[in-house]
């Protein structure tokens, strides 16, 4: 059995990072515009996380976002791993953070909060993560029309 990866608090350059050429997250340019306001409003909240040699693990819509605001000279927070990850572990990584092995929302108790922000319930749990096939990318396969 392979051991699990540590973990450490890291600062790292925009310009160190290396996007994976096989992200299959996506973001509409909607959703990337409600995450740069974000940014805006509470700064980087969310780390991006890198193995040894920068390539990024988590965080592709954060790294994209940031580069459209900094030059690849910022520094941000990061988590690195004390090892690279497998492919394997790599493609099963970016399925537990990302497809709702983290929970959901619970719509009606958030119904009524004042929000400057909009995100209608999914449709039905099948569309809860859909995006249109890519007509345009952005850096790593990030932002799309």
């Amino acid at each position: 059995m392979t051991t699990p990866p540590l973990w450490t608090n890291i600062r790292v350059k925009l310009g160190d990072l290396k996007p994976w050429q096989d992200n299959p997250r996506m973001s509409s340019k909607a959703q990337a515009r409600r995450l740069l306001a974000s940014f805006d409003k509470f700064g980087q909240v969310q780390t991006v996380a890198v193995d040894p040699d920068g390539s990024v693990l988590d965080g592709h819509q954060r790294l994209s976002a940031l580069l459209t605001l900094h030059s690849a000279d910022y520094e941000l927070d990061a988590r690195q791993s004390n090892r690279a990850l497998t492919d394997a572990e790599r493609r099963e990584l970016v399925i537990s953070l990302h497809a709702g092995a983290v929970g959901g929302w619970d719509w009606e108790r958030v119904a009524g909060w004042d929000a400057a922000w909009s995100y209608p319930p999914p449709m039905s749990p099948s569309h809860s993560n859909a995006c249109p096939p890519p007509s345009r990318t952005y850096q790593s396969r990030g932002w799309n029309d």
